[in-house]
């Protein structure tokens, strides 16, 4: 049954064809059959294929684009299915082109660049190419409200360390092959079931270099995808956030096992990483995608065997300071191949994070003569310190300001500032004075020490050197045995 175009669409076209008042003679329609087409688009039922279009009145180009190249049928040529055909964010994409194909026909014809048939079906081979290499890079998000489970609300359990999914919304779905990173009958399941699966300490059975949990620490990790079961199934996990001061870095990390087919790219396993604003728009410094094959191989995959692509575990982190007061939501996807014969799944962990730098001590203050090392967020691709370093952590031991600039995996674009402010403090000066000293006799230790003001000395440690010690800050000491006794005073 011939699908009829969307009434929206529908209007566009018609307001643009009123623009139009070329007019010519029925006559310039050929009733042949003979008409020979190096387009592969043409349709058993087409009555009438104009050669010359020369002066073709409105209502003639019309019927010509309406026979041969209306909206149903380009994207049966652009193999994208039923299911996505409704898909708005792929209409937004697709329409623009569409449209202005057929603006150029009529402007074509009414210019009289395009003069016959065969002009038009080469143009419409070049556009179709040209949409299925753009559509290659495409992702296109479920039509759904991204209403947040939880409004306001803090991340919660974001590392699995509660040891289940406590704070997810789970989803399972199949992979169509319509489009790269295809998704649909999408269902959220209240029981995580096979493609949605707390595990612990050991290696992927697959991958044996591959831990099962996170190597930079904790205990539990989440397998997302149902393993090396096949079936072209889907797996979706997500989880809606406030974004606040102290959790404005969202660092995940992940660890991803492929079979290459050898498919078309739209029909290949695949891994998603998606970051939403409130309004469901893409954040686009939280987005990583990855397609089995060598698309996976250029982005640093590794090969085992014959088909097996895989990546161990990646720390990256998306920069949230921007979505202040906005509630947030990640998403993790992961598909088969939708032949229904090979398999590909990730392991997911990831944590919200402060905008800031740390340190070894847990506070910003460097005493003199000591150091302090600096620790930049985790995930980035590259690190430049304000001393030159390159490292994600950098030790230091002179007071002043430290700035280091991050450049994330997804690019320069989403680069970060963080600076941090080391605030030096001199070391006191020990001193003190005392009487005569007798045998057996009381002695007083007066505490003489100092220090730049407004820091003052709180602790106080004296070695008589005679076994015996005190902590108080002018101590009495008696003597008992002759000789010479080195007193020690040290401050804080």
């Amino acid at each position: 049954m011939k699908k009829q175009l969307p009434k929206k669409y529908f209007f566009t076209l018609v307001c643009f064809i009123l623009s139009v008042n070329i007019y010519l003679p029925s006559s310039a329609f050929s009733q042949s059959k003979s008409y020979d087409s190096k387009s592969s688009h043409s349709h058993s039922d087409e009555p009438l294929i104009p050669k010359n279009l020369v002066g073709l009145s409105k209502d003639e180009v019309e019927h010509f684009i309406l026979d041969h190249f209306d909206y149903p049928d380009i994207l049966d040529d652009l193999k994208i299915t039923e299911e996505y055909q409704n898909n708005k964010a792929m209409q937004n994409f697709v329409f623009p082109v569409i449209l202005k194909f057929y603006n150029q026909i009529y402007d074509g014809v009414a210019s009289g660049t395009l003069t016959h048939s065969d002009q038009v079906f080469n143009k419409y081979n070049l556009t179709i190419s040209s949409l299925k290499n753009q559509l290659a890079g495409q992702v296109f998000p479920e039509n759904e409200t991204f209403t947040p489970k939880v409004l306001n609300g803090p991340c919660i359990n974001m590392n699995f360390e509660d040891g289940d999914l406590n704070g997810w919304t789970l989803i399972e779905g199949k992979v169509d092959g319509s489009v790269p990173y295809s998704f649909v009958n999408g269902t959220v399941v209240a029981t995580p079931g096979a493609s949605h699966q707390i595990v612990t300490a050991g290696n992927d059975p697959v991958v044996n270099v591959i831990p099962r949990v996170n190597p930079d620490g904790g205990s539990f990790s989440c397998r997302l995808g149902d393993g090396t079961a096949t079936q072209n199934g889907a797996a979706k996990m997500r989880q809606t956030f406030l974004v606040t001061p102290t959790n404005s870095i969202l660092t995940y990390s992940y660890a991803v096992v492929f079979q290459d087919p050898g498919h078309q790219l739209r029909q290949q396993p695949y891994f998603s990483v998606r970051v939403y604003d409130e309004n469901g728009g893409t954040i686009e410094c939280g987005t990583y995608n990855v397609i089995s094959g060598t698309n996976a191989e250029a982005s640093g995959f590794s090969k085992q065997g014959t088909n097996i692509l895989y990546k161990n575990w990646t720390t990256v982190f998306s920069p949230l300071n921007a979505y202040i007061g906005q509630n947030v939501t990640v998403e993790f996807t992961t598909g088969d191949c939708s032949q229904t014969g090979h398999y590909g799944y990730a392991y997911i962990d990831a944590a919200c994070n402060t905008f800031d730098i740390t340190t070894s001590t847990g506070d910003t203050v460097l005493c003199e003569n000591d150091n302090i090392t600096l620790f930049a967020p985790e995930g980035g691709d590259t690190y430049l310190w304000s001393n030159g370093e390159t490292t994600s952590s950098i030790n230091v031991n002179q007071p002043g300001v430290y700035n280091v600039d991050i450049v994330p995996f997804q690019g320069s674009l989403c680069t970060i500032s963080i600076e941090v402010e080391i605030i030096g403090i001199p070391l006191p000066t020990a001193n003190f004075t005392t009487e005569d000293v007798c045998l057996n006799e009381p002695t007083l230790f007066q505490d003489l020490s100092s220090m730049i003001a407004p820091d003052t000395i709180n602790s106080w440690y004296w070695d008589f050197g005679d076994g015996n010690t005190s902590t108080d800050q002018n101590p009495t000491h008696t003597f008992l045995t002759h000789g010479t006794h080195n007193v020690t005073l040290s401050v804080m």
